[in-house]
C-alpha cells in the first residue's frame, strides 16, 4: 500500500476512487503488532496501554481519535486485500434500516403495531412499539433508552 488517506475531500475522493481501494474500516493486527504501531505513531496513547486496568482508568481522559488517523495514515506497515464483493457499511440506522427484510417500507425487530406508518426502522427489545401517522423514522426502544429519530438524522 502507498499511502492511506482517512476520509478525503469530496474531490479527492472522486479522484481516488478510480485507481484506489476503499478502506472498509477492518484492520487486522497481531497484539505486538498493534502495540509497536501505536507506540511509535501514537505514543500519547501507547503509554496507557501498559495494562488492561491502566487503559480501563485512563480511557476516558485519552484524545478521541480514530484508529485511522492514529494509525494508519502513519504506517509504512499497511497492507491490503481487495474484495470485489457487496458491503454496506452500517453505521447509522438509515443503513441498518435499508439491510433488513421489510414490510410496506418498514423494518420491524421485535412487536409493534402500526398504523398509517411508512419507511421507517422500529427496534423493541421488550415492549410493544405502536406507531401511528410517521414516515422515514427510527424508533429504537431497549431498557436503558429511547430513541426517536428522523431517518436522515441518523447519518450525523
Amino acid at each position: 500500500m502507498e499511502r492511506f488517506i482517512e476520509k478525503p475531500s469530496g474531490e479527492k475522493a472522486e479522484q481516488l476512487i478510480k485507481d484506489c481501494l476503499w478502506n472498509s474500516g477492518i484492520f487486522i493486527f497481531s497484539p505486538s503488532l498493534l502495540a509497536r504501531e501505536f507506540e511509535l505513531h501514537s505514543p500519547e496513547i501507547a503509554s496507557h496501554m501498559q495494562s488492561y486496568e491502566e487503559l480501563l482508568n485512563s480511557y476516558n481522559k485519552l484524545a478521541s481519535i480514530s484508529i485511522d488517523y492514529a494509525i494508519m495514515e502513519k504506517s509504512s506497515r499497511s497492507a491490503v486485500v481487495p474484495y470485489s464483493g457487496e458491503w454496506q457499511d452500517i453505521g447509522s440506522w438509515e443503513s441498518v434500516h435499508a439491510l433488513m427484510q421489510k414490510d410496506e417500507g418498514n423494518a420491524v425487530k421485535g412487536e409493534a403495531m402500526l398504523y398509517d406508518t411508512s419507511s421507517s426502522l422500529i427496534y423493541g427489545d421488550e415492549r410493544i412499539v405502536a406507531c401511528i401517522g410517521v414516515e422515514d423514522v427510527v424508533i429504537v426502544d431497549t431498557r436503558d433508552a429511547l430513541l426517536v429519530a428522523s431517518l436522515i438524522y441518523t447519518l450525523r
